[in-house]
This record gives C-alpha cells, sequence and structure tokens, in this order.
C-alpha cells in the first residue's frame, strides 16, 4: 500500500477524457496556494482506466519545500470494485494507483515548482484524504466515484514527508521518507461504503462523511 504526508492544503482530482470534470473542491485552495489538475491512466486486468487528481500546491523557496494537498479523486466505480472487492481485492491494481499518481504529482509539482538536482534537495510534504466526501455518480455502465477532500469534524488526512531530488546523469529522482503522521479526525461511524459500490444497479449517491478507503491507513508508504 501506498502513502502520504502533508504540511498545507492541495488538491487533487483524478480524471481523463471520459471522467466527468471536477467541481467545487479548488475553493479550499487558497492563495497562495495554487490549484491544479492531473490526469492518467493505469492497466488492470488488461482494461485501461483513466483517472483525474485535483492538487493544491504551494512552492516556498525558503525554506525549500514543496506542498502538495489531494483534495479529490476520480476514476470508474469499476476500477474501485476491481481494487477493494473484499473477497478478492486485486492489490497489483490499487498499488499501481497509487504509484502511478505519486509519480505524476511529482512529475507535475517538479514542472510547476522547479526542479532540484542532486546532492542539493527539497523536502515535500504530500496529503491524501483518508475521510471525507464520498460521491458514486454517472449512468449504468459508466459510474464514477469521487473521492473528496472534506473540512469539519470529518477530515483526517495521512502526510508524508519527502526529501527529494532529481539526478540529472541518470534522469531518475532520489527519493527518501523522512516522515509520516496523520491529521484531523475521522468520526467512528465514517464507513468505508463497499456494500453499495458493490452493486452495479445501485443509484447515484453521495455520502458527506465517509471512509474514503478500504483501512482507515495511509495507503502510500
Amino acid at each position: 500500500m501506498k502513502k502520504i504526508y502533508v504540511l498545507l492544503v492541495f488538491t487533487f482530482i483524478l480524471g481523463f477524457l471520459g471522467i466527468p470534470k471536477a467541481s467545487g473542491q479548488c475553493e479550499y485552495c487558497q492563495y497562495p496556494n495554487i490549484c491544479n489538475f492531473v490526469n492518467y491512466t493505469i492497466v488492470c486486468n488488461g482494461v485501461e482506466y483513466p483517472i483525474q487528481a485535483v492538487i493544491c500546491y504551494t512552492c516556498n523557496g525558503t525554506p525549500n519545500v514543496y506542498n502538495v494537498q489531494v483534495l479529490e479523486l476520480s476514476y470508474p466505480a469499476a476500477l474501485e470494485r476491481l481494487m477493494y472487492d473484499p473477497y478478492n481485492p486485486n492489490t497489483a491494481c490499487e498499488d499501481a494507483m497509487w504509484d502511478s499518481l505519486w509519480a505524476n504529482i511529482r512529475r507535475k509539482v517538479f514542472e510547476l515548482c522547479g526542479y532540484v538536482g542532486c546532492p542539493e534537495r527539497v523536502t515535500i510534504l504530500k496529503t491524501l484524504p483518508i475521510c471525507g466526501e464520498f460521491i458514486y455518480e454517472g449512468p449504468p455502465g459508466h459510474e464514477f466515484i469521487r473521492k473528496r477532500f472534506h473540512p469539519g469534524s470529518c477530515n483526517l488526512r495521512c502526510v508524508v514527508e519527502l526529501s527529494v531530488c532529481f539526478d540529472y546523469n541518470t534522469q531518475t529522482y532520489d527519493e527518501q521518507l523522512v516522515n509520516l503522521t496523520f491529521f484531523g479526525e475521522c468520526p467512528i461511524e465514517a464507513k468505508y461504503p463497499w456494500g453499495r459500490i458493490s452493486n452495479p444497479d445501485e443509484p447515484p449517491f453521495r455520502i458527506e462523511c465517509a471512509q474514503l478507503w478500504s483501512n482507515r491507513f495511509c495507503p502510500w508508504p
């Protein structure tokens, strides 16, 4: 499982062509933070799935810190069912989603904030909502899942602190985990709504406060 660390509010929304555009989350990304979108795809069981992330980021030069917070992830409900089936979870697909998400976020933030070449290093604080708003939407056969940052009493986040630099000789990132912690609250009654999304005939619904992932641990290492 992959994990996250954060200091400021950053926005991540997952989406691509065919995924409804995210809306409403950038309001939580206030100046000097900047709201941006990251689109990518992963292949699971031979099927390509589009994912969209909306991120809220800040580039601080002194000290050298890049802050990134995921505000929303959006992707087809079929991928959710594949990854989090309680009887036959596809951990390879889940890992692929988190690996690709972080790789795309890291690349995006370095492009937006500036590349830091080794041996110089930058601290990256990345945050993911563990508890927040859960939305199941779309017509039958084309359902989408949205998992959103939700301020207030339903706001548990995992925050990962990383030390990162870019090696221009090898064109790779040198990344070291510094710290992992959690902020906020996730009410005990906030459950993961697997029973509802496992039914393709379930009509669209919205849960204002839900556990967003199959457990309350950080999915990014």
